[in-house]
């Protein structure tokens, strides 16, 4: 757990402070009841990502992880805003 925070905490601050448009969040599955990952749950992630980047967030890094068993699938995504009007 020390590790992948280490690696989490290690990659945001290398780009907080040369980008002042990234987001970083967590997404969980809409369905409480899956605990691993599946074909269903890879599609709901693809119609996640394509419905964010409608609205201009383009994804940069996604980890995926099923090793917090007590917890619904989800996934955690470092966002890079674009604005249309830029």
């Amino acid at each position: 757990m020390k590790m992948r925070k280490s690696v989490k905490d290690g990659f945001y601050n290398q780009w907080k402070y040369d980008m002042n448009h990234l987001y970083f969040a967590r997404v969980e599955c809409p369905r409480d009841d899956i605990f691993e990952w599946n074909k269903a749950m890879y599609k709901e992630m693809h119609i996640i990502l394509h419905d964010m980047q409608k609205r201009h967030y383009y994804p940069i890094l996604i980890i995926v992880h099923k090793d917090q068993p007590n917890e619904y699938c989800h996934f955690h995504m470092l966002l890079d805003y674009i604005d249309p009007n830029s």
